[in-house]
């Protein structure tokens, strides 16, 4: 969350668009940071990172949606 605010404050004093590059850094930075956990020395533990962020990014996206889904169905009523 540090480098995305970092990315924003600086987007909102030079007045350029940089939220796409926050975006690919933090993304960089995690992979890396979870493939340093797997195991630094193979290329394959960062690839593993890369997809297991995503992993943990769909379902929280996905369960964020079931919730509001499932609120929903509960004011309605």
């Amino acid at each position: 969350m540090l480098i995305y605010s970092l990315y924003a404050i600086l987007e909102g004093l030079i007045k350029a668009k940089l939220t796409a590059i926050g975006g690919i850094v933090g993304v960089g930075y995690y992979s890396w940071a979870i493939g340093y956990f797997f195991g630094k020395d193979k290329i394959i533990n960062y690839v593993k990172a890369i997809f297991a962020y995503i992993l943990g990014m769909i379902t929280f996206i996905f369960t964020a949606i079931l919730i509001e889904i499932i609120i929903d169905l509960i004011v309605k009523h």
